[in-house]
């Protein structure tokens, strides 16, 4: 959907013109850019997701589902949050190179993952297992003396990476 009012979607000029607009983002800055206070988005099906962007007003998500089938003129809504601090860190492990121990290869992954969020499972097998596996699978190899590398080798699995890419910017 282009988010366009649906006789101005249908014109071939607007549809192009607007093409970015149905990302929520969009919608969302040119809404506070107007003076919105706070934006509601409706949506076929609810999912997790962490915002690395800081948003400039309140957004909630509503589930299409879930609303009441009669037009409503005005409301109130009352959300209790609650935020904290995670610790977490980054592993790093290095081997100095044999000829040329100045020049480094940085092989890298992620470590985290959202988990469980209520009846939700978020798995990371193919995202998060298998980049860091390999890194370490890489560290383990070339950390034997007959596969020492000419270069120096930086082995790196970065935290908090699903919740806005913290550890490797950290690092």
């Amino acid at each position: 959907r282009t988010g366009l009012p649906p006789k101005k979607a249908k014109k071939k000029e607007y549809a192009e013109k607007y093409k970015d607009f149905r990302r929520d983002q969009i919608k969302i800055e040119m809404a506070s850019r107007q003076g919105a206070e706070g934006f509601v988005v409706i949506k076929p099906k609810l999912t997790a997701a962490l915002n690395p962007v800081p948003l400039p007003m309140p957004v909630l998500e509503v589930d299409r589902d879930e609303l009441p089938r009669k037009k409503i003129k005005t409301g109130r809504i009352g959300v209790d949050a609650k935020l904290q601090k995670i610790k977490t860190q980054n592993v790093i492990g290095m081997i100095p190179g044999k000829t040329d121990p100045d020049s480094v290869i940085i092989l890298c992954g992620h470590y985290d993952h959202l988990g469980k969020q209520g009846d939700a499972i978020f798995y990371g097998g193919n995202d998060n297992a298998s980049g860091t596996s390999l890194v370490l699978a890489l560290a383990e190899h070339y950390a034997q003396p007959a596969n020492r590398p000419d270069y120096t080798m930086l082995f790196i699995a970065y935290g908090a990476e699903e919740a806005g890419l913290h550890g490797s910017k950290y690092y």
